[in-house]
């Protein structure tokens, strides 16, 4: 038997009732979804330098993003007081802008006066920075580039105490040799303790304790598989809380104490269901992960369906599945925001290029698990229809095809049988999708055809 998986362009009329609310995304691409929960606002980061601030429970566009003359996007970094802004490259100054306003509330050039003295001509940059400590300090890099026919670019490391207008730390790291500079993956602790920065020619992590500025905790990854699952955690894990850190990559759930990077959990969740995660759009709120995941057909090896589970790695059970409400399975993207309760997705259900949706996963869950268990059930040419608790309400079920195209109407009326089998007429091999609109609710269920 082959399963033939027919891609969907737009599927008209058909909604979820546990929709928050659609926005209209002009056809872009979303490559980052920033959440900052004190102005209760969403940080669209889409592709090409656009990027949007959107209310978190309405959609609605409350900003746009600015990027000056003397700035490169690339990596957007939001404070994590008082929703402050900045990209990752800047000449000559950095700006630390509001998101509501493009407001610069803080301007700095941390300058090294004693090496500038030596210089004649040069261009300065400042690179992968971020301010922290209650917006009071910043952590980066300046490089100067030298005009001067040649002549070495210098490049210092350096934190800068705002309020006292001086450097606190300073580091010269200007190296010829690229395995020793440390500058691949960098970023602050959500606890504010450590500064973690990685050299990817020599697959290594350190930490710096922000506190004494000294190193803590080195780890080393090259040829060791189980090393290297530990940097690609350290660098790309998600904090769950401040002393452990969490990855879902490929079949693997990892689970590591922080900053000692101890191994505490390893969980396969590839043997059990078939499944991968991926390593990109992974969310953990303490035993639960809700990640987009990759499933290869069991006759079609080539063919791969993405779509994404919520998933208890403690009980290993997947509570929830978004396989059989999206109309096409060969693209998922999602983005999980207010404490993992909403979830945005986009292209929404139906993988319309022009929008984006929100939803609450907790109702989500609940009634997709009764619109596809509890009511619905397809076997060959019938589907039954378990009705018993909606008699005398009336209901209209259709079933649409992955293009959105009515192909059949079961039943359009009152409801009087405690069950229903409805006969279907032969369809084409592909996905289906019944809709039963109630008179307060709308049940959704998904079947395919393979012959």
């Amino acid at each position: 038997m082959k399963t033939v998986l027919i891609l969907t362009i737009f599927l008209y009329n058909i909604s979820f009732s546990q929709k928050l609310w659609e926005s209209y995304k002009d056809n872009q691409s979303i490559k980052d979804v920033k959440e900052v929960p004190d102005l209760g606002v969403l940080v669209f980061d889409f592709y090409r330098g656009n990027y949007e601030v959107r209310n978190a429970s309405t959609g609605i566009l409350v900003n746009k993003l600015i990027i000056k003359d003397n700035e490169s996007d690339g990596i957007l970094k939001i404070s994590n007081h008082k929703g402050l802004y900045n990209f990752h490259y800047s000449k000559d100054s950095i700006e630390f802008r509001s998101i509501l306003t493009n407001e610069v509330k803080i301007k700095i050039s941390p300058t090294v006066f004693e090496f500038e003295k030596e210089l004649k001509s040069f261009d300065k940059f400042y690179y992968k920075y971020e301010i922290y400590d209650s917006n009071t300090k910043v952590i980066g890099n300046i490089i100067y580039s030298n005009i001067e026919p040649n002549q070495p670019n210098r490049t210092f490391f350096f934190i800068y105490d705002i309020p006292n207008d001086e450097f606190s730390y300073l580091r010269d790291i200007t190296v010829s040799d690229m395995e020793e500079q440390f500058d691949d993956v960098s970023f602050i602790s959500p606890d504010e303790n450590y500064y973690v920065e990685s050299n990817h020619y020599k697959s290594i992590v350190r930490l710096l304790n922000l506190k004494t500025l000294e190193f803590d905790y080195e780890f080393e990854g090259k040829d060791d598989i189980e090393k290297s699952m530990l940097l690609g955690t350290l660098k790309y894990g998600v904090f769950d809380g401040y002393g452990v850190i969490v990855r879902a990559i490929n079949e693997y759930i990892l689970t590591y104490t922080f900053p000692e990077m101890i191994l505490i959990d390893k969980v396969d969740i590839n043997s059990k269901y078939g499944i991968n995660f991926s390593s990109n759009y992974s969310n953990i709120c303490g035993d639960i992960v809700i990640s987009e995941v990759a499933e290869r057909d069991k006759y079609e090896f080539t063919k791969v369906y993405r779509y994404f589970i919520v998933y208890n790695f403690k009980t290993d059970e997947i509570l929830f599945s978004s396989k059989e409400l999206q109309t096409s399975l060969d693209y998922c993207k999602i983005f999980v925001y207010d404490n993992c309760r909403k979830v945005i997705i986009d292209r929404d259900f139906r993988n319309s290029h022009l929008f984006i949706a929100s939803y609450d996963l907790i109702t989500l869950s609940s009634e997709k698990k009764q619109n596809n268990f509890d009511y619905f059930n397809h076997n060959l040419n019938t589907i039954t229809f378990y009705s018993n608790e909606f008699i005398g309400k009336s209901a209209n079920i259709d079933i649409y095809n992955s293009l959105g195209k009515k192909v059949i109407t079961l039943h359009n009326g009152l409801i009087s049988n405690q069950e229903y089998n409805f006969h279907i007429p032969e369809l084409i091999n592909g996905v289906y999708f019944l809709q039963c609109q109630l008179e307060s609710q709308n049940l959704n269920y998904s079947f395919i055809i393979s012959n």
